[in-house]
């Protein structure tokens, strides 16, 4: 499980709790004030340029 993790992430490293330090100092400043309704993620790219295996919409061929 973990090797698959390491491979899916394109820092080729699973994350730490170190690595969210930086987004909860920035959610914490003023510098955030003006940010509303976001989904920050903080996945080291996991989500980033991947191929989901979607179902083909219907009509579509």
């Amino acid at each position: 499980m973990r090797a698959w993790g390491e491979g899916r992430v394109v820092l080729n490293r699973l994350g730490t709790p170190e690595d969210l330090v930086g987004t909860a100092v920035f959610l914490a400043a003023p510098a955030s004030d003006y940010l509303t309704g976001q989904c920050i993620y903080v996945d080291g790219g996991f989500t980033a340029g991947d191929e989901w295996p979607l179902p083909p919409v219907a009509g579509s061929k």
